[in-house]
């Protein structure tokens, strides 16, 4: 498992990498004592579908990080 500095130099460049995405005004990821992601927290200024917002963030992290979301993430993102 990586160091503490390691995590959150990744969470950092996972936010900086979702502001990014064309509708996000703002993402913050929450992460467990471990340093898995449990929640993502995104402000959308866009008109788009919701589930497809969550596809491309999912998609952006899978990419950006090497692993996939969770159900429990997943499930969040989509509220």
């Amino acid at each position: 498992m990586p160091d503490d500095s390691k995590i959150l130099s990744i969470i950092k460049k996972s936010e900086q990498v979702l502001n990014k995405i064309n509708g996000i005004s703002s993402a913050k990821i929450i992460t467990s004592q471990d340093g898995e992601i449990s929640e993502i927290h995104v402000v959308s200024n866009s008109r788009g579908s919701k589930k497809s917002l969550v596809r491309c963030i999912e998609s952006t992290l899978i990419t950006f990080i090497g692993s996939e979301l969770g159900y429990f993430v997943e499930k969040k993102l989509r509220k």
